[in-house]
């Protein structure tokens, strides 16, 4: 018969140190653990406890984790479109890339509106007017 490893999930050594605010891309490169499955584990954790991601972002210094390069490169698509085109994208856009970019644009403003936007997108966005007002406001 077989050796089955079962694993615990959440795993509550990475909710620990997501809790003393690592990001799941720390927890991976600590532990070897593939980012999607300490994503997944992590997920399960938020639904079980909701106060979590508070927990995380005020033991990383009341900071949310760091920009990713793939944020980054989002921020960077949107501010040379809108400067480009001198809109906004829509997400009823015929092309996939404007709607994707406008969901993206609609989290992180939800982001910025819960206090949870890392600086340096706030940053690279704030050259934008009015970025952080939802166009149906």
């Amino acid at each position: 018969m077989a050796n089955i490893r079962w694993l615990l999930v959440p795993n509550p050594e990475w909710v620990l140190m997501y809790r003393r605010g690592l990001t799941r891309g720390q927890i991976s490169e600590q532990t070897g653990a593939p980012i999607s499955t300490v994503g997944y584990h992590l997920a399960a954790a938020r639904t079980d406890d909701p106060t979590l991601r508070e927990e995380h972002y005020a033991a990383a210094n009341g900071n949310p984790a760091r920009a990713t390069r793939r944020s980054v490169q989002r921020m960077n698509d949107l501010v040379s479109m809108v400067q480009q085109t001198g809109r906004y994208p829509a997400s009823n856009a015929s092309e996939v890339s404007e709607r994707s970019l406008a969901a993206w644009l609609r989290r992180r403003r939800r982001d910025a509106a819960a206090g949870s936007l890392t600086r340096m997108l706030d940053d690279g966005l704030s050259v934008l007017p009015d970025w952080k007002n939802s166009p149906r406001a």
